[in-house]
């Protein structure tokens, strides 16, 4: 029973301590498992062939001209599954609630071309092509629209996000948790 106890996040009240202890080896474990993955090793590799660094030796004799037929192929994909077209739509059986319907439609469409969506879903995706994943990460920002708040993507790396007792089918969704990093000025820490 102790060992399942060291795998929950300590509650509220608990020292702070135990806190950052816990904290410290759920990130320690989620490391050993990121860098246990197979193409772990093989990101900085995949990101340089994407930027057209190759370290291929090649005979004096031939020619230096490369093409980097690889990136523009990425290029495509990541252009084609981004090229989204938003279909939301809210509807409702209640004649009452129709204009609330009507309201959210609106406004799921001027978010989508006002937070530039579609950008932040081409670096997941970008992500994903050269290092074999990308997350994008939605969350509430406080501070956009003027201080109202809104919704906010950002695209996260394979190094970006530590996942918290992964589950043996390898499914984000059924982890217990997960570690952003992130990096920040001294004042927003």
């Amino acid at each position: 029973m102790q060992a399942v106890e060291k795998l929950r996040l300590p509650k509220a009240s608990a020292d702070e301590a135990d806190k950052i202890e816990w904290l410290m080896n759920a990130l320690s474990v989620s490391e050993t498992f990121l860098q246990n993955q197979a193409g772990y090793k093989n990101i900085d590799y995949g990101i340089d062939i994407i930027r057209g660094r190759n370290d291929v030796k090649k005979p004096k004799k031939l020619s230096d001209v490369t093409a980097n037929r690889t990136k523009r192929q990425v290029r495509e994909i990541v252009a084609t599954l981004t090229n989204l077209r938003p279909l939301v739509g809210f509807k409702t059986d209640n004649s009452f609630l129709e204009p609330q319907a009507y309201v959210l439609n609106k406004l799921s469409v001027a978010w989508w071309h006002n937070t530039f969506a579609d950008r932040k879903l081409r670096k997941a995706l970008q992500f994903a092509a050269a290092c074999g994943t990308g997350y994008a990460h939605v969350f509430w920002k406080a501070d956009m629209a003027g201080g109202m708040g809104d919704i906010e993507i950002d695209a996260l790396g394979p190094r970006d996000f530590y996942p918290i007792n992964m589950s043996p089918d390898y499914d984000l969704d059924n982890a217990y948790g997960g570690i952003i990093k992130t990096e920040l000025s001294i004042n927003k820490a």
